[in-house]
């Protein structure tokens, strides 16, 4: 059970991470258009943010180890 609840904090430790950061250039993250990822790559591609390539590049990397943790999540047996 404690590696359950580990990869729900997990998941919602770098989801609350991601949505703040992107909170502070004002995207706001619904259900909608694809939600966070939606969202993330709407962000990453918009040219006119003026945004570094390594920023982009750290945003994209945060969100993979999002969907990383969403997906083994469910592969975990107990």
């Amino acid at each position: 059970m404690r590696l359950r609840e580990l990869a729900i904090k997990q998941k919602t430790a770098i989801s609350n991470q991601i949505k703040g950061l992107l909170l502070e250039f004002n995207v706001r993250v619904s259900t909608k258009n694809g939600g966070m990822g939606g969202a993330i790559q709407a962000f990453i591609e918009d040219a006119e943010n003026e945004l570094s390539f390594e920023f982009r590049e750290a945003l994209n990397t945060a969100h993979e180890q999002y969907v990383l943790i969403v997906k083994n999540r469910g592969q975990v047996s107990y």
